[in-house]
């Protein structure tokens, strides 16, 4: 019964020391160039600022 006991208080204490550690993970992309090209069109025009004076404070 004791060899229970103490199995189970160290797998109790391993799981919540490993849920207090800190991960150190970064996000990281890395794609190489598209084999396949895409025929795609764009339009850009300029717009006029039409927006109230009260909204154009910083």
């Amino acid at each position: 019964m004791t060899r229970r006991r103490v199995f189970a208080f160290t797998l109790v204490s391993a799981l919540c020391l490993g849920a207090c550690t800190a991960i150190s993970y970064r996000p990281a992309l890395s794609l190489g160039p598209s084999p396949v090209k895409i025929p795609a069109r764009i339009q850009v025009e300029t717009f006029t600022d039409r927006s109230p004076a009260e909204d154009k404070t910083k």
